[in-house]
C-alpha cells in the first residue's frame, strides 16, 4: 500500500485523539484542592477539632438546642496539635460558615 494512502487515516486518527484529550481536559470534572490534607466538605466547614464520635454527638445535640444546623463527618487519618494520632472514630462537626463562629463559642473545642 502506498504511504500517501496510509497518511490520511493516521492523521485523522491523531487529530481525533488530540481533540478527545483536549475536550476531556477542558470539560472534565474539576480537581478540587483543599488546604493541607483535609477533605473537602463543600459548603460546610469544621466547627471543632476532630473529636471522638461520642463527644461529637454530644456537641451536635448542644448545637441543635441552639438552632444551629450541623452534621457529623469522619475526620479520616490525622494528628492532633501534640502530634498524637486521632482516635479511629475521629469526627468533625460541620456547620455552615455563617454559623461557625456561634458554634465555636458554644462548643469551645
Amino acid at each position: 500500500m502506498p504511504a500517501h494512502l496510509l497518511a490520511a487515516p493516521v492523521l485523522a486518527l491523531l487529530v481525533a485523539l488530540g481533540l478527545g484529550a483536549l475536550g476531556r481536559w477542558i470539560f472534565g470534572p474539576p480537581k478540587r484542592r483543599t488546604p493541607g490534607n483535609r477533605p473537602d466538605y463543600g459548603l460546610l466547614v469544621p466547627a471543632t477539632r476532630a473529636l471522638p464520635h461520642d463527644e461529637a454527638a454530644r456537641v451536635h445535640a448542644v448545637l441543635a438546642e441552639h438552632h444551629i444546623r450541623a452534621t457529623l463527618a469522619p475526620a479520616g487519618k490525622g494528628y492532633d496539635a501534640t502530634g498524637r494520632p486521632w482516635p479511629q472514630d475521629a469526627t468533625y462537626l460541620l456547620v455552615f460558615p455563617d454559623d461557625a463562629d456561634r458554634a465555636r463559642e458554644l462548643t469551645s473545642c
